[in-house]
């Protein structure tokens, strides 16, 4: 159904996290850049800061004894949306904060996390473009209003001892390339224990 989505509208997955923990315990997974930026200190020294934005997933399940799952959930996005004067990048946050009782195996999909904005582009001519009244000759001007809707999916599963080995094995969670690769630095990586 994603793929479907992806390939009539404007759809781009973020991020495909698998998880595991044991019951009641939070895991976190956390996917993303550092944005560094200059600061000027008081005596006049230039550094550098950094600020997160990453898309984040904490979850905290509990199996009950109905076999469904109870899931604290707090998905988190950040984005950078342009900078500030003096350069500070400028971050837009979505998230949430929700406990859901959902069946093993059952997905919970959280959507309305949603974030308008205008966008303007200048394209003109070098030099002509900036000289003053004639220049507009030589500039467009384009205004476009964009809307972006963040929609999470989380699939809870239990694994049991005997759908453990079957469930997390690696070929299942990586895509082919990451799998291959991943196969051939095991494979030599025994080969130089051999050797030595």
């Amino acid at each position: 159904m994603i793929h479907a989505l992806q390939t009539d509208y404007n759809l781009n997955i973020l991020s495909r996290p698998h998880l595991v923990t044991l019951d009641n315990q939070e895991a976190t997974i956390e996917v993303g850049d550092q944005i560094p930026y200059k600061v000027l200190s008081q005596y006049g020294i230039t550094s550098y800061e950094f600020k997160s934005a990453t898309v984040k997933l904490l979850v905290k399940p509990r199996i009950n004894n109905d076999r469904t799952i109870t899931i604290k959930l707090q998905p988190n996005a950040d984005f950078q949306n342009g900078q500030t004067p003096d350069g500070v990048p400028i971050i837009a946050t979505r998230k949430a904060d929700t406990q859901v009782k959902v069946d093993n195996g059952k997905t919970i999909v959280i959507g309305g996390l949603m974030r308008d904005s205008d966008v303007q582009t200048i394209s003109k001519v070098p030099i002509l473009g900036s000289i003053p009244i004639l220049g507009a000759l030589f500039r467009s001007k384009i205004n476009k209003k964009e809307k972006t809707e963040l929609v999470i999916f989380i699939t809870p599963t239990i694994v049991t001892e005997d759908a453990a080995v079957q469930s997390l094995v690696p070929e299942q969670k990586l895509s082919d390339k990451a799998y291959k690769k991943m196969k051939k630095l095991i494979k030599n990586n025994d080969k130089n224990i051999k050797n030595k």
